[in-house]
């Protein structure tokens, strides 16, 4: 087998092309990423470990899971998940949030990860135009997202123009 890259489309991610010579035979499919609102919470803890193993956070224990799939049932949150060939690769989600400024709903971006294999193939843009897409359909204002000073020229470069200032967080849980 042999995977090769296609050229990137402006709107979506490149695919890939798997080539398979059987008998002699050439075959070749376009293998396509898909990215949809996530159903299967298995696949949302597997991607929600990565992400934390990555970035030197615990895994999530069997109460986070249990507080995190409360909140998906409750649409508190939403997740969308980017697949290849069926398998999970990336990740995102938004929060609703209302704003005084606006006065309506704001989406909140977050828990964005990609598997690093899957890295500059377009899937973090697939998943961010996903967002603002079902951002757009709920009425929602804008879209935003904290991050940290290093990250702040990949998101730019994903659509995130608009400086807010800095956000700062209260650590609410420590004794």
């Amino acid at each position: 087998m042999i995977f090769y890259e296609n050229k990137p489309c402006m709107e979506g991610p490149r695919n890939l092309t798997l080539q398979i010579i059987i008998g002699g035979f050439q075959v070749e499919r376009m293998i396509k990423t898909t990215v949809e609102v996530l159903t299967d919470t298995e696949e949302l803890w597997k991607l929600q470990n990565e992400f934390r193993h990555e970035i030197g956070e615990d895994l999530l224990s069997k109460k986070q899971q249990e507080n995190l799939h409360k909140a998906i049932e409750q649409k508190r949150i939403v997740f969308f998940v980017a697949k290849r060939l069926d398998h999970p690769v990336g990740i995102c989600s938004v929060s609703p949030c209302y704003s005084t400024f606006s006065c309506t709903e704001n989406g909140v971006f977050d828990d964005f990860y990609v598997e690093p294999d899957f890295r500059k193939q377009g899937i973090a843009r697939r998943l961010i135009l996903a967002a603002q897409e079902w951002c757009k359909t709920q009425g929602y204002a804008s879209l935003t997202v904290g991050c940290a000073d290093c990250d702040i020229g990949m998101y730019s470069a994903l659509g995130f123009k608009m400086r807010l200032g800095t956000m700062l967080a209260a650590d609410l849980q420590t004794e």
